[in-house]
């Protein structure tokens, strides 16, 4: 009976009655067992005056391809800076890169299916993650450069809050779960699991310099560095 969705727009609370709209997208809705029926279309019909809604079928192959682009996510949070200025670092951009890499490797071996969102393509992403690393990272900070002003300046991982850690806890151990009973192994997923954990203990932010650090090896860098 349920009926799921994707929000593709960005908004913040700013008191009771007061939101902004921080950057525009679309509303995704869709059945994730079965195929649209006209619940769904109702459902579109009442909240089209006020956002742009899309029924999409297939919501839930396009659900894991979300997850795999949130799970670079951790990067910027574990920073305590927006995505965008996170990943105006060439070494956090490759490191994102990779995480796609390991996403769409674990959901490869899981043989679940993925498919584009609207303004999200899947190809794209996996002609992204085909480059050499260092391209690859060159193309994604500039991806991530093109977010709107307002989502630079009220980023919701501008600061490492209690509702995000848990975010990161569901959103990264979710692959780490899938990978438990498949042939892949997610070894970056695991250490930024293990890396917010710390945060809970210290509320220390990392710089990129400790988070290229724990990723050294990965990332192809001097073990001794």
């Amino acid at each position: 009976r349920v009926v799921s969705s994707i929000v593709r727009f960005g908004a913040t609370n700013l008191k009771p009655g007061v939101v902004r709209q921080d950057f525009e997208g679309d509303w995704l809705i869709g059945r994730p067992f079965w195929a649209n029926d006209n619940k769904v279309k109702e459902i579109c019909e009442e909240l089209a005056p006020a956002f742009k809604v899309t029924a999409v079928e297939n919501i839930t192959a396009m659900k894991w391809l979300q997850l795999i682009v949130e799970t670079s996510f951790c990067i910027p949070a574990l920073l305590g800076k927006s995505i965008s200025e996170a990943f105006a670092d060439s070494a956090m951009a490759q490191l994102g890169v990779l995480f796609l890499k390991e996403g769409f490797a674990a959901l490869e071996d899981a043989r679940i299916k993925l498919e584009s969102q609207p303004d999200l393509s899947l190809e794209d992403l996996k002609q992204l993650i085909a480059l050499p690393l260092r391209e690859a990272g060159e193309k994604f900070s500039e991806i991530m450069s093109r977010l709107p002003q307002q989502t630079k300046e009220a980023s919701v991982v501008k600061r490492m809050n209690q509702d995000y850690l848990e975010e990161i806890d569901y959103i990264n151990e979710e692959l780490i779960r899938l990978a438990r009973f498949g042939r892949t192994g997610c070894v970056l997923n695991v250490k930024a699991v293990n890396l917010v954990k710390e945060f809970k203990k210290t509320g220390k932010f990392l710089s990129p310099a400790e988070v290229a650090k724990a990723y050294k090896r990965e990332l192809g860098l001097d073990e001794n560095a």
